[in-house]
């Protein structure tokens, strides 16, 4: 099963999961232990006059306290009812597995979306009453909401970095779009899913015309997807020359990615693709998921591993084997601009592999690698005391164990210092 398939069925599982943990009504339910994935923040704006709900995902690792001193890239989602869920779950499972970067998701709860995903005010929509429409074109305010309010709440409640990524759909990718355009230094990424740029006569794509040139920074990525939400039977080829209202949607988000393509927008940082086999209302999971494995493609681990078959493992130097490591990390520090340490984890599992295959060399490299780099690691040091108790030298494992105890009185190092004291 590759990983997006194993991605589906996790989220399908959690949220089953999520749906029936919220049943407290169901007596055979009550007193079940639940899971705790998210949780929801109220911030009062001054911009907006009013309290926003945010939700908050945060790292498994960070919960448990293992990434001590770590910092995460953050994800904002807009419309967290509708997307924050489904893309939170595939964002813990991915960066759990090292494809992405583990990360802070926050969804933004809408309150009035016609009022703050829109750019410009209009008065009049075809079946839609014009009560509906009179608080449009609050954007910018929603937009210094989120820089000037809820950017600096994040990043003095949560340990947040500043590479930030920004995801819309719908209307919430036209917002998406006009940010990159107002506000293009708040987010590293941005990412428009099937965005509503039909809003008053093409307002957005109207904004382009002073550019002349490619609108993004040089280290801006922009991933913009389009569904299929055409009659049945349109011809792509003919939808150019059509002027009906059902295909405008489509024409509008086309005619977005040609002009972008067209002044100088290259691929790494511009990428659209149209979504033939997705509507509209399912088009939101693919398209995220193809988006960050596109921009966090200097991530992924696998290829390293694939250097370094456990079974071969013993075969391979332990400096070309550390060296590896030390390079993607290097790079993925270099992409994102801050400092990123190999996973402890990782790390760990592969030195207690070395041990079991008697690469008594790499184990000791390894274990003690982690120690270099998160010195304030108990779990780092009772993986060097396991080294020394499986090599027969129990004095150093005692003292390693001690260190472990001292740092968080760690209870496993307890029991393993409880063992080597009655063994004495």
């Amino acid at each position: 099963m590759d990983r997006y398939c194993r991605w589906l069925f996790n989220a399908f599982l959690f949220l089953v999961t999520t749906i029936v943990s919220g049943q407290d009504t169901i007596p055979e339910r009550i007193g079940r232990e639940t899971l705790s994935f998210a949780h929801v923040d109220e911030v009062y704006s001054q911009i907006l006059q009013e309290n926003r709900r945010i939700w908050v995902h945060l790292p498994a690792n960070y919960l448990m306290g293992y990434d001590r001193g770590m910092q995460y890239p953050v994800l904002f989602i807009l419309d967290a009812s509708s997307h924050f869920t489904a893309m939170a779950a595939m964002a813990s499972q991915l960066g759990e597995e090292m494809f992405w970067p583990k990360m802070i998701v926050i969804g933004i709860e809408s309150t009035d979306r016609m009022r703050d995903l829109t750019p410009s005010r209009i008065h009049r929509l075809e079946d839609m009453p014009e009560t509906y429409l009179k608080n449009t074109g609050g954007a910018s305010d929603f937009l210094k909401f989120i820089t000037e309010e809820l950017i600096p709440y994040v990043e003095n409640h949560y340990p947040a970095t500043s590479y930030r990524s920004l995801l819309g759909h719908s209307l919430g990718g036209l917002f998406t779009t006009y940010a990159m355009h107002t506000a293009n230094q708040a987010f590293r990424n941005y990412i428009a899913i099937d965005p509503s740029y039909w809003w008053d006569n093409n307002y957005l794509i109207k904004q382009l015309d002073p550019y002349k040139n490619c609108p993004l920074n040089t280290d801006t990525e922009f991933y913009l997807a389009a569904a299929n939400t055409l009659p049945e039977g349109t011809d792509l080829m003919a939808v150019e020359n059509d002027r009906s209202n059902r295909t405008a949607h489509f024409r509008a988000i086309t005619a977005y990615a040609e002009y972008l393509e067209k002044n100088g927008c290259g691929k790494d940082q511009f990428h659209y693709r149209f979504y033939q086999d997705n509507s509209h209302a399912n088009i939101s999971i693919p398209a995220f998921y193809d988006a960050f494995s596109r921009i966090f493609d200097f991530y992924n681990i696998d290829p390293v591993l694939k250097q370094f078959d456990p079974e071969i493992l013993h075969n391979i130097s332990t400096q070309r084997f550390l060296r590896a490591f030390r390079n993607h990390y290097k790079n993925i520090s270099r992409e994102l601009g801050y400092e990123v340490l190999p996973e402890e984890d990782l790390i760990s599992s592969m030195g207690y592999r070395s041990l079991e295959l008697e690469d008594f060399e790499k184990a000791e490299a390894l274990f003690r690698f982690n120690i270099t780099n998160f010195p304030e690691s108990s779990r780092a040091y009772d993986s060097m005391g396991d080294f020394f108790l499986a090599t027969d030298r129990p004095y150093h494992a005692e003292k390693y164990y001690l260190k472990a105890v001292t740092l968080d009185r760690n209870p496993i190092s307890m029991q393993k210092l409880h063992f080597l004291k009655r063994k004495q």
